[in-house]
């Protein structure tokens, strides 16, 4: 697949590198902006099984020790 790309764009071999680096940040952006932000608004955030500090220090009896 990269060799279909890579004789895609024209010019020489250094021209090809810095217009696929520009592709691939692109793709970065484009991704943290738009389609990561969506697929966190359509997955449902999961439940807590713990619903306060007391249900924690029942599970960890040293949670609430400052040593």
């Amino acid at each position: 697949m990269f060799s279909i790309v890579w004789r895609f764009f024209p010019g020489p071999a250094w021209f090809r590198v810095i217009v696929l680096f520009a592709l691939l940040a692109a793709l970065v952006y484009a991704l943290m902006m738009f389609i990561y932000p969506w697929v966190n608004t359509v997955i449902p955030e999961p439940e807590s099984t713990l619903d306060d500090a007391s249900a924690l220090q029942r599970v960890n009896p040293l949670a609430g020790l400052r040593l």
